[in-house]
């Protein structure tokens, strides 16, 4: 670990002040292509970065077409000034060394900025996303994979402490990374990690030491440690866990270990504001095999917008080991079918007086009003659009009602609206 810090005090040290044989290849261009020689700058003959250079960028950077393996240091924004990298379909970047985004200045650098629109950017050591100054990292799709560990708004093992607000987000692609992910740290830099779709890996053990990881939506697989009981997995008092419901659920964060500590004080978020499912258990962390009995609860927990529905709760299903959200319907008031028309040969036109919200109601049949159960009944929102099995949310309004048109198929049936 002294060897890796030693490197990156050489490689400050050159970018401030000198250049010698270990070359700092400058970007000197408002931006370009990576692999184009007139936009770089140093004492190398080839002034494209290569074995035992450091890259500083401090301008917009494009790498597309070329393959860059033998780099040894990334750093992007230094010396306060500002810089960003992106990478598209083709492109490739594999420093053999660290990657610093944002990396001098504590505090002062405009920003820095690494973004994988595609291609495939590795790297055997660290990456920070906010090592000394502002840094965000970006993946929207490609492949993302470090080797030993990431830190966002977090410099080496804290020891440095990072930026304060620094971010990831992950809205597509694959992230990968070979030891631990770490956010924040606590005192001193607040983290922000988004997770909206694509997948992420951890192989080792996560801490979300201050700041804020943040699920949104249900596009995303989830990884935070897969090597079994060795693993961990550390929720902080300055931490919050927080999780956004699209209109049909949300992600769930995967573990393959039972090794979790969460500190007294760690916060719980879940926004319902976007959720029209039906009422039921969406799980939100699964520890695979493992049981949880005694693990430490969260205590900080807020649940908000599922106002259209009865309750919505937090569950620990210690012997199967998942935390649950548990969605009720509640009480439902009745709904009335207050008109009822044709509209073709096979096909009736429903208007539907559904006092509560929408999605708690469906259309159902049966084909014996005196015996048998109703069963759900697909429709249309106007006779033409896919029949689909689903609630009145799917609907045509009609003042405060809701229109729908439903198959009749058998002319012995009945139609009724239930949950």
């Amino acid at each position: 670990m002294r060897k890796e810090r030693m490197v990156g005090c050489i490689a400050i040290l050159l970018g401030l002040f000198a250049e010698s044989s270990f070359a700092v290849n400058r970007w000197t261009k408002l931006d370009g292509a990576w692999h184009a020689p007139a936009t770089w700058g140093g004492v190398s003959s080839v002034p494209i970065p290569k074995a035992g250079d450091t890259a500083l960028v401090t301008n917009n950077v494009t790498v597309s077409t070329a393959t860059y393996k033998d780099l040894t240091l990334l750093r992007i924004a230094a010396n306060n000034v500002a810089g960003s990298v992106t990478l598209v379909p083709g492109g490739v970047l594999a420093p053999t060394n660290d990657v610093r985004i944002g990396t001098s200045g504590v505090g002062t650098t405009p920003g820095a900025t690494l973004t994988l629109d595609g291609g495939d950017l590795s790297t055997l050591t660290i990456m920070y996303a906010g090592h000394t100054s502002p840094g965000n990292l970006v993946v929207n799709s490609g492949t993302l994979t470090v080797g030993s560990s990431l830190n966002v708004a977090r410099g080496f093992d804290g020891s440095i402490p990072g930026s304060d607000g620094s971010t990831m987000t992950i809205n597509g692609g694959s992230v990968s990374v070979g030891f631990n992910f770490r956010i924040g740290v606590t005192n001193q830099a607040n983290g922000f990690v988004t997770i909206s779709g694509g997948s992420l890996s951890v192989t080792n053990g996560f801490l979300l030491d201050k700041g804020t990881l943040t699920i949104d939506g249900s596009g995303s697989s989830i990884w935070l440690s897969k090597t079994g009981p060795a693993a961990w997995l550390d929720f902080r008092t300055d931490g919050t866990l927080k999780y956004i419901f699209d209109a049909t659920g949300v992600s769930p964060i995967n573990f393959d270990n039972k090794n979790i500590k969460i500190l007294n004080g760690a916060s719980l978020a879940i926004d319902g504001s976007a959720f029209s499912g039906a009422a039921g258990t969406y799980p939100l962390m699964d520890f695979g095999t493992y049981e949880i009995a005694g693990t430490n609860r969260f205590t900080n927990v807020s649940i908000t917008g599922f106002d259209s529905y009865g309750s919505a709760t937090l569950e620990y299903d210690d012997a199967n080991g998942i935390i649950n959200l548990v969605v009720a319907s509640g009480a439902i008031t009745p709904a009335t079918i207050v008109g009822w028309s044709t509209f073709s040969t096979n096909v009736m036109r429903m208007v539907v007086d559904a006092p509560d919200a929408a999605n708690y109601y469906y259309p159902k049949s049966k084909p014996d009003l005196m015996s048998g159960t109703w069963s759900n009944v697909a429709h249309s929102v106007d006779g033409s659009d896919p029949f689909i099995v689903t609630n009145l949310a799917y609907s045509t309004a009609e003042g405060t009602n809701e229109v729908i048109y439903v198959h009749t198929d058998d002319a012995k049936g009945f139609f009724g609206i239930g949950e």
